[in-house]
């Protein structure tokens, strides 16, 4: 998740603001629907540990 991240943020360092945005949109949009980010959530509601599978 942090390579992602990462690589986001170098390729979006010459690009408009506006450009920016959309492209974090997208990219927020794609991590919330992964695994981990549901079981991260839930763990947080429940009060419990999170069980990370990288997914």
């Amino acid at each position: 998740m942090l390579r992602l991240g990462r690589k986001a943020f170098y390729a979006m360092q010459d690009v408009s603001y506006e450009a920016q945005i959309e492209a974090m949109a997208l990219h927020l949009d794609l991590n919330a629907g992964l695994e981990d980010a549901a079981e991260g959530i839930a763990a947080f509601l429940e009060r419990r540990k999170p069980e990370w599978k990288g997914r």
